[in-house]
């Protein structure tokens, strides 16, 4: 058994023996870890408050090899947005997604440090902005792009040819076509190769609003992430009219 200590995300919590809390957490170092608080879920408790959601917290546990549930020794908020997005629902449902997006694309005990900074990005990008839309299509974008799983969208999956814009680019599930080898798709939104091309290498604070654009690629990005996982988030669907509210 050793005792660790990092920085951690919140991504979300549940009770058990109706005393005890459960968080999942994202660390510092993208691993995502279950911390178990005896008697968290207790008004007097010495973490109550702490372990919210949204939170990005301080913690120490102990951690035992095998086991699933790791006991958590002390938390302490360092930055929280639980409070802040109070009266928000467009907020409170964009950062809704951004956890479960977590919670369902990390795995594995190798981490993604990348991942946790993406998550901190965004988080810091809207502290100070109003664009839930850019940040929702960047975030989920470079959040596949990171595991491996957004596909190459410079050239045809089939023929290598390069996709300059999306006259002559089409999509279908997984992977990106030309419209000599995939003639019946639907040419991609004009703005959608061009939206791809500066996200890859832009900061999020350098980012002109496109909604249009941001929403055709948050659809690209929703269909390849249910046929990665075979599954669709919960909060997709709900949050698009709050976020994209004239989509």
């Amino acid at each position: 058994m050793a005792v660790v200590k990092s920085v951690c995300y919140v991504i979300k919590t549940f009770t058990i023996n109706d005393a005890d809390k459960v968080a999942v957490v994202l660390t510092e170092g993208g691993l995502k870890k279950s911390l178990i608080a005896k008697n968290g879920a207790r008004l007097k408790s010495a973490v109550a408050g702490k372990l919210d959601p949204f939170n990005f917290i301080e913690a120490e546990w102990f951690e035992k090899e095998g086991q699933k549930l790791q006991p958590l020794n002390s938390a302490a908020i360092k930055k929280s947005y639980f409070k802040r997005i109070s009266g928000d629902m467009g907020r409170f449902m964009a950062f809704s997604f951004y956890s479960e997006l977590a919670d369902l694309l990390v795995h594995g005990e190798e981490g993604s440090p990348k991942f946790y900074r993406l998550l901190t990005h965004t988080f810091d990008f809207l502290e100070t902005h109003d664009d839930l839309q850019t940040a929702t299509a960047y975030f989920m974008f470079w959040g596949l792009k990171l595991l491996g799983v957004f596909p190459d969208f410079e050239t045809c999956a089939q023929c290598g040819t390069g996709l300059s814009d999306g006259q002559n680019c089409g999509f279908s599930t997984e992977k990106f076509y030309c419209s000599q080898c995939r003639p019946q798709l639907k040419p991609l939104p004009e703005g959608v190769p061009g939206r791809l091309r500066i996200m890859s290498k832009q900061p999020l604070s350098k980012l002109i609003p496109d909604p249009d654009s941001d929403l055709a690629l948050l659809t690209i990005c929703n269909n390849i992430f249910t046929a990665f996982t075979g599954r669709e988030t919960k909060s997709f669907s709900l949050m698009k009219p709050f976020v994209f509210p004239a989509g």
